[in-house]
């Protein structure tokens, strides 16, 4: 749902996305760059297709971008 480099960036996203109803996860990832990222995330699908029916539901309902990332990707 959104990467930042600040985490209390992170945790307000997080916390709105809560306040809508939502149960998102922060992961936190470091680049080539030495940067940690703190990525928000919603759900946990078995297959590309449900993540990619969940994204779409989302974006149409919360008018936001939604993007399908493995577990491990920035």
């Amino acid at each position: 749902m959104g990467a930042f480099l600040e985490k209390d960036n992170a945790e307000s996203f997080a916390e709105d996305l809560k306040n809508k109803g939502y149960a998102p996860y922060i992961v936190s990832i470091g680049d080539s760059m030495k940067r940690q990222w703190h990525t928000v995330r919603l759900g946990d699908y078995d297959t590309q297709e449900e993540a990619a029916k969940a994204a779409g539901e989302f974006a149409k309902k919360e008018r936001m971008t939604a993007s399908i990332r493995g577990v491990g990707a920035l």
